[in-house]
């Protein structure tokens, strides 16, 4: 009786296409990304791999774009230095993502045999800002909402908020509610 081998690759889940572009990017496009120094280079490299991205944003040379092909960034937006972004997010507009945050929504089934790759989507809306070095795991974040620096995001931030600590809970509003309801943050 022969064992069956604990490690598998799960073919469902990632198709031929999606793991070409992976390590084009990987192997080609990333080492380049890291060495240019104009952001407008920067930027169509990563629309070349499948990046949708706004005017006027910004993006760090050494920040990691672990999958382009699945973000999604407005007008007016930020990714600062040593940020990783690895899975699907829509980053809406004016968004600034900090130094040294970390932004993950994929990880893997720890309850299959397979140990199956697994990639869900988050959006962070317009007019946020995540403070330096934190780390967003699989949640959304609401419009206009603060995450403070070092905090750990696992669940969906409210609108409006500011949440901070391990894990992050709101701690208060950012504008009181009249100011709020005047802004479109778009």
């Amino acid at each position: 009786m022969s064992k069956e081998k604990y490690y598998q690759k799960d073919a469902t889940t990632r198709g031929v296409a999606v793991s070409l572009k992976f390590k084009l990017w990987k192997f080609f496009g990333l080492p380049i990304f890291h060495h240019i120094p104009f952001n407008a280079l920067r930027i169509n490299i990563l629309r070349m791999f499948g990046a949708h991205i706004g005017d006027k944003t910004y993006i760090s040379r050494h920040a990691t774009i672990v999958h382009p092909y699945l973000l999604d960034i407005g007008e007016n937006s930020s990714i600062d230095f040593a940020t990783i972004v690895r899975g699907k997010f829509m980053i809406k507009n004016n968004v600034s993502i900090a130094s040294c945050c970390i932004l993950c929504n994929t990880g893997h089934d720890v309850r299959s045999r397979a140990f199956t790759f697994e990639c869900g989507e988050n959006i962070i809306e317009s007019g946020v800002f995540v403070g330096m070095g934190s780390f967003v795991l699989k949640a959304n974040i609401g419009i206009a909402a603060v995450v403070g620096a070092n905090s750990f995001v696992t669940k969906d931030v409210p609108a409006n908020s500011i949440v901070y600590g391990n894990p992050a809970v709101v701690k208060g509003t950012r504008l009181p509610q009249d100011e709020f309801d005047k802004y479109t943050f778009d």
